[in-house]
This record gives structure tokens, C-alpha cells and sequence, in this order.
């Protein structure tokens, strides 16, 4: 069995900002094969804080809402597509092991400047 987010939510997501680099990654648990949709993108902001709140921001007006929140990272659930997250997070270089090679290489092209980039995952959640 696959599962994975619905296109549309998805495209809800992209609609916040500027995506600068994007990729789809799978991984398998318990026979089910999930796929996740991985997006490095700019919302605007002067500040990793600034970015974060402004993609929570953003994500409720187009029907998400608050999980869960830290000053590094954020996770909202859709209201309008069942079982679909999404996971927000500032820049770390310490977390850059855990991104795909698609969205390493995407790092390394930005160099610089990369203090209000968010690093967003939409996933179907658990099942």
C-alpha cells in the first residue's frame, strides 16, 4: 500500500512562498510505502522566527492549524484533507543529514542567506 498527500494540499502549501528547490522522498513502515513531498522554500521574513511565524501564518489562512510549535519548527494538520501534515522548519546545518541529496544540493546552491529559508515537509500522517 502507498500513501501518500493529495496533490492539491500540496500545491497549498507551494502557495506560501517562493519554493526554491523541492523533491519527493519514500520510506516503508509496517508494508506501507509513505511519500512525502519535500520543499525548501522563502515566505519572506527578516529572521528564522519571522519566516516561521509567518508560514504558520499563512498555512491557517489556507485551512491548516497548529499541532505543535517550537521556536525552530512548526507542525500543522490540514482541516480540509484527511491525515495530511505538514512540518516546518528553520534552517540547522546540524539537520541537513536528514534531507534528501535533491534538497542538499538545493542547500549548497543558496550558500549563504539561508537564515530565513524553511525546510517543509507535507506528509499524509499517520495511518
Amino acid at each position: 500500500m502507498t500513501s501518500k498527500a493529495d496533490p492539491a494540499a500540496v500545491d497549498s502549501v507551494r502557495s506560501i512562498g517562493k519554493v526554491l528547490g523541492e523533491d519527493v522522498t519514500e520510506g516503508t513502515w509496517e508494508g506501507t510505502t509513505e511519500v512525502q513531498n519535500e520543499l525548501v522554500m522563502d515566505v519572506g521574513g527578516n529572521s528564522a522566527q519571522d519566516a516561521l511565524s509567518r508560514a504558520e501564518h499563512l498555512l491557517a489562512g489556507r485551512g491548516w492549524e497548529k499541532v505543535s510549535k517550537s521556536p525552530e519548527w512548526l507542525i500543522m494538520k490540514s482541516i480540509e484533507w484527511s491525515d495530511v501534515y505538514v512540518s516546518v522548519n528553520t534552517y540547522n546545518h546540524l539537520n541537513v543529514g536528514i534531507y534528501s541529496e535533491k534538497i542538499v544540493k538545493v542547500i549548497e546552491g543558496i550558500g549563504t542567506g539561508l537564515e530565513n529559508i524553511l525546510f517543509i515537509c507535507v506528509d499524509p500522517g499517520p495511518k
